[in-house]
């Protein structure tokens, strides 16, 4: 766990890959705080084992997620950065795969 939070990209992905969506693991709604990590690859890998986990702890998950998908969806529309953009438009297959059923009154 400590792994996600490592200063090395390659650690904290290594780390991500290595959870399994157990039950247990969705109590540890720390892994929330990995959404904003400065690599767009660990945030892809962190929101898909949340989409696995938040089936076994949805209260905990839900509502930080809907705001995040909303910070997301806002800075697709209205960053005036093309790379910004394509950054965070990166992570909407991940959202529409795993949090569809959360953000519908969003889209």
């Amino acid at each position: 766990n400590f792994g996600v939070f490592d200063e090395f990209k390659s650690v904290r992905l290594a780390a991500l890959h290595y959870i399994k969506p157990l039950e247990s693991i969705s109590m540890k709604s720390e892994l929330l705080f990995a959404i904003n990590d400065p690599s767009f690859k660990v945030r892809r890998a962190v929101l898909k084992l949340i989409g696995e986990l938040i089936v076994f702890n949805p209260f905990d998950y839900s509502y930080p997620l809907v705001e995040y998908i909303t910070n997301v969806i806002t800075t697709v529309r209205s960053h005036s950065n093309i790379h910004v953009i394509s950054q965070y438009a990166s992570l909407l297959p991940v959202i529409t795969t795993y949090f569809c059923k959360f953000i519908e009154h969003l889209i």
